[in-house]
């Protein structure tokens, strides 16, 4: 099965013309969903921050939201994919703030590089430990996990409801 990296516009189009059958990505609960597509979950995992090794809360056990409220913030230039970004503000609201995103990346590890060049910090899921030798702090903050869910047409065929249970027994 071919699989091809995109950022969210251009997968969503692939989505709805057909081109693609299924689209992987991470949204945050309480996100809204497409009117056009569906969104089936296959994992839930707990989100970080990830810092610089020389910020004040990289030795941090755990944070809340609430304590990154003066942090300046990076998003993935593709963040233009509204649901993460609308999902991302509105878990910033809940927590009694209005992020400052002051940096855009193309691409997570583009992102990691500007946090470890202490240029601000962002949001990680856990298993972002895993993306590279960037010597960067990876925190949990209570009460945030972001979703990992399959997006495709409404009424997917057979084949694709089969893929998606099947990334969801593996996940």
């Amino acid at each position: 099965m071919p699989t091809t990296p995109a950022a969210a516009a251009p997968a969503r189009r692939r989505l709805l013309d057909g081109r693609v059958d299924v689209g992987i990505q991470w949204v945050l609960p309480g996100s809204p969903a497409p009117a056009d597509l569906e969104m089936t979950p296959i994992r839930n995992e707990p989100l970080t921050v990830a810092l610089p090794p020389s910020h004040p809360y990289a030795s941090s056990s755990a944070l809340r939201l609430s304590d990154l409220a003066d942090e300046d913030w990076l998003m993935a230039v593709d963040s233009s994919d509204l649901v993460l970004r609308q999902g991302f503000v509105a878990a910033c609201q809940r927590a009694g703030f209005l992020p400052r995103v002051r940096s855009a990346a193309t691409g997570f590890k583009a992102q990691l590089s500007l946090v470890a060049a202490e240029r601000g910090v962002c949001f990680a899921p856990a298993v972002a430990r895993e993306s590279g030798d960037f010597g960067l702090a990876f925190v949990p903050v209570h009460g945030l996990s972001a979703d990992l869910v399959a997006v495709t047409r409404p009424a997917p065929d057979r084949q694709v409801r089969r893929f998606i249970e099947l990334l969801r027994a593996i996940a």
